[in-house]
């Protein structure tokens, strides 16, 4: 996504030198068209004259009229590009061919620990690190030589703290709009919670494979939603004498279901899968490879798992030597509902850890960013407003530096715990980033939210802060902006938020501020 260098209006009205050209440039023509007989005229060629001349002087006028209002859209239109491309979630970056960066967005300059004007002319391969360089230069190569738009992930790291994370590269092809020459637009997308995510439910499904695959007596199988074999135990091969390999990718009707049984199995298969509930254990008369029919008692269970939709479970038993594993059966069951809880449970932890500041436990910016624009319909369709709050400790960079980051996280946690004791349930807070906090109060009105951030400004200036200093105090400046007076979406209304944070800071700080109505 790039942005326009120094892109300069051509339509503003002219400077008083060009007038003066113009109107001698006029006056040749008239000169050259009417001759210098103007004294010759009759008094209705001079009338007739003059209104032309006023025709044509409204004319310009409403010329005029048209290109500055004209000019004010541009410049207008400019403005919103700019604040979206600045505030974008994502970086955007624009690369020349030999991979020097040309253009970045603030995003961009946050993930990398870089300023602007420094990343300019930089290459974007020192912040990605030497192992997975190959990949890149490779993508890149690709992308210029044939055009085709490349997605892939590396490792990069932050400038200033070394920190490494995963990083998704979306790079297209472009042309740019000044020189004509071909650039590389990228997006930057930071996706190592992503990554932890993928590597805990990985870690967990090969813990339940083990499992499963240790149970010597208890036939377990795993199905797709279409029925076909996805997870094939040794006891299943033992059970029926189909080895795995046999059995993965076939149809669970076709292996173990008698013909009598089929179109009944069919519709059970459809039904669990619509309605995610299993069929309650009972004993069926089921087919082995060798044609043979063995009693089972089977059971079903359906789970869904994030991304991968529901899947089907089955635990068989044979009934053959009932009575010595009725116990098993029991644990089986124990053990399986145990497992898909834990599946289920940790699906949930990593989901919460995902939008959770692990220091504060507040939520996060990402939990702020998915969450907000959804308040914003909702506030829109019920004909309510949004308060948003931002508040910044004051001095907080001074604590840390005589006190230590331990004194600092103390003072985080304590702010944290002051405003979620403060506020309704029904309203959010966020650690916004850093040392910022931020409020949503839902349904709501410009008087409450103003009393309410009083009070929050108040609560914290009598905090004590014991590792800071057993009469330390800290205060904080606080931001305010309504939705829809201040702003009608997200951008608008936590640009006005900052703005009356940054009215609130010059003031003196430990204030509050209301942003200026637009």
């Amino acid at each position: 996504m790039p942005i326009p260098h120094d892109q300069q209006n051509d339509s503003a009205a002219p400077p008083l030198g060009a007038e003066q050209t113009l109107r001698q440039r006029a006056e040749e023509k008239l000169r050259a068209t009417r001759g210098d007989n103007l004294d010759a005229l009759s008094l209705d060629q001079a009338r007739q004259l003059l209104h032309e001349l006023q025709v044509h002087q409204i004319e310009l006028e409403m010329q005029n009229e048209e290109l500055r209002r004209v000019q004010g859209a541009l410049e207008s239109a400019r403005a919103r590009y700019f604040d979206l491309y600045d505030l974008a979630p994502v970086g955007y970056i624009t690369l020349n061919p030999q991979g020097l960066i040309l253009q970045a967005n603030l995003r961009t300059t946050i993930l990398l620990g870089v300023s602007r004007g420094d990343l300019v002319k930089q290459p974007l391969s020192h912040f990605i690190v030497p192992e997975d360089q190959d990949e890149y230069y490779l993508r890149r190569r690709h992308l210029f030589t044939i055009g085709t738009p490349q997605v892939y992930e590396v490792r990069m790291k932050h400038n200033t703290t070394g920190d490494v994370f995963w990083a998704r590269l979306e790079m297209t092809r472009g042309q740019d709009s000044e020189t004509q020459a071909q650039v590389c637009r990228t997006t930057l997308s930071d996706i190592s919670e992503q990554k932890l995510v993928h590597a805990a439910l990985r870690e967990n499904e090969e813990r339940f494979r083990t499992i499963v695959e240790s149970v010597s007596h208890i036939a377990v199988q795993g199905y797709a939603p279409d029925g076909t074999v996805t997870l094939w135990n040794p006891a299943s091969e033992k059970l029926y004498g189909y080895s795995a390999a046999e059995a993965l990718g076939k149809h669970l009707v076709d292996l173990i279901i008698p013909p009598e049984m089929q179109i009944a199995m069919r519709q059970a298969i459809a039904q669990m899968m619509t309605t995610g509930i299993g069929i309650p254990g009972s004993e069926l008369l089921l087919m082995r490879k060798d044609g043979s029919r063995v009693a089972v008692f089977s059971n079903h269970t359906v789970t869904e798992v994030r991304g991968r939709g529901k899947e089907l479970y089955r635990i068989d038993i044979d009934l053959t030597e009932r009575k010595q594993l009725e116990n098993a059966l029991h644990a089986a069951n124990l053990l399986l509902e145990n497992q898909l809880g834990e599946l289920q449970n940790l699906h949930i932890q990593v989901l919460e850890q995902s939008i959770r500041d692990p220091l504060t436990h507040l939520y996060n910016r990402r939990y702020l960013n998915e969450t907000l624009p959804r308040e914003i319909v909702l506030a829109f369709r019920h004909n309510y407003a949004i308060g948003i709050l931002i508040l910044d400790i004051d001095h907080f960079k001074t604590i840390n530096d005589t006190y230590g980051h331990l004194a600092g996280d103390e003072t985080l946690v304590a702010i944290a715990r002051a405003l979620t004791t403060h506020l309704r349930a029904s309203d959010i807070v966020c650690r916004y980033g850093g040392e910022e906090f931020l409020c949503l109060l839902m349904n709501t009105t410009q008087e409450f939210v103003l009393h309410r951030a009083e009070q929050l400004r108040a609560a914290i200036a009598d905090l004590l802060i014991v590792p800071v200093h057993p009469t330390a105090r800290v205060t904080a400046s606080i931001g305010v902006a309504l939705l829809p007076t201040h702003g009608d979406d997200m951008i608008a209304i936590l640009k006005s938020a900052d703005e009356a944070l940054y009215q609130a800071k010059t003031a003196g700080r430990n204030c509050v501020r209301l942003a200026q109505a637009g």
